[in-house]
Parts: C-alpha cells; structure tokens; sequence
C-alpha cells in the first residue's frame, strides 16, 4: 500500500530554514528543526517519518522512517527542505512525506 502525509510549514520558516541550509555550517552534528509525520500502525508496528534539518559542516536535511522507534529506511541527505520524500521498505509499503509550504 502507499501511504503520504502532508506537513505544511508556514512562509517565514521554511525560507529561515532554506536560508540556514545554504549558509555554512557551525560544523555541530546537531539537530535544528524535526518535521514529523506520523503513519500510524500498519500491522507491523507505529510507523513514524522525521524530517530532520541538521547542522554541520555543511547543513543537510536527514529523511529517516521509523517503526516502532527503530530506523527501517533513510534517504539520502538533501539540501532544500520543501519536497517530496519517498521511502521504499522491505515492509512492502511506500510511505511519503511531502513538506510544502502553508
């Protein structure tokens, strides 16, 4: 089955964000923002996806899908916040974030 979520981010934040991303980083390995979408129970267990955006030496935007808390699929790191985020899983399902602004 495929699932999706929409989170829709208000203007000002989502350019604060962008802009943080295309500055350089404090080279911290820390979290500045989690969008969280929440699936629900498939089944098989909660199934959760965090949109992280993240300091470093360059700032990143880490897609990770959890169940039940545990990590089952990340995506590769990506630049720009607003989008469309698909994770594919061994689960047999497609669950999709979109990220769009409000």
């Amino acid at each position: 089955m495929e699932y999706t979520q929409t989170i829709k981010v208000p203007k000002e934040k989502i350019e604060e964000l962008q802009k943080f991303l295309d500055g350089n980083g404090e080279g911290t390995m820390n979290t500045v923002e989690t969008f969280t979408a929440n699936f629900g129970d498939n089944g098989e267990g909660e199934i959760e996806a965090d949109i992280k955006v993240c300091d470093g030496a360059n700032p990143f935007v880490d897609p990770v899908l959890f169940q039940d808390g545990s990590e089952v699929c990340c995506l590769e790191c990506a630049d720009t916040l607003v989008g469309e985020y698909i994770f594919s899983t061994s689960l047999k399902d497609i669950y999709t974030v979109i990220i769009e602004q409000e």
